[in-house]
């Protein structure tokens, strides 16, 4: 029974830990497009460069680095994680087709793809 406790409050006090690491963002706040990781963006969702390709576009990923984006709305899904949508301050699409697009919160903050 003690060792029970025991798991139980170690484990209420990790998730309290865990839930005060999330970044804290509201809607209507600006943020700015850091640097991805690799050759596109992880963490925010873009469309796959084919399609980006077929709507007559090009998918410059890097020209995305700096660019200010305004946070429409706010959603936490049912795995805990914290999704934003993210619209450009200066009122261009991304791309030239897309006005909105989602990104994880959390793990864009954590991989610098999304700087607060």
């Amino acid at each position: 029974m003690l060792k029970k406790s025991l798991f139980l409050i170690v484990l209420l006090v990790g998730g309290v830990a865990l839930a005060q690491d999330s970044p804290a963002i509201d809607v209507g706040e600006t943020a700015v497009l850091g640097t991805p990781e690799y050759t596109s963006y992880s963490h925010i969702d873009f469309p796959p460069a084919r399609e980006i390709i077929k709507r007559t576009a090009i998918p410059n990923f890097k020209a995305l680095d700096g660019v200010s984006v305004t946070v429409v709305s706010e959603h936490s899904d049912s795995e805990g994680r914290n999704w934003v949508e993210l619209k450009r301050t200066d009122g261009k699409k991304f791309f030239r087709h897309y006005r909105t697009v989602w990104a994880n919160l959390d793990e864009a903050v954590a991989s610098g793809e999304l700087l607060l």
